[in-house]
């Protein structure tokens, strides 16, 4: 049985990601501040696929997807 969709939930939950991404402390996180809107450019799928890619070939060897400059929503 799988659970019941909640776009309402989905889409506070994504927002709660971006707020969190976007006000990373560039003290203590300098690159997710620096690159928090990046992050979460494209489309989902090509962020997951990115993300795929980057834990087998390792980040310094996965290039980034071209995707537009503004963040796609769940």
């Amino acid at each position: 049985m799988t659970a019941p969709s909640d776009p309402a939930g989905t889409e506070g939950a994504w927002a709660a990601l971006a707020m969190a991404l976007r006000g990373a402390c560039e003290d203590r996180h300098p690159r997710i501040a620096a690159l928090g809107t990046e992050l979460l450019s494209g489309p989902g799928e090509a962020r997951l696929g990115w993300g795929f890619h980057a834990l087998i070939n390792g980040i310094l060897h996965t290039p980034r997807p071209d995707t537009p400059d503004t963040p796609d929503t769940p």
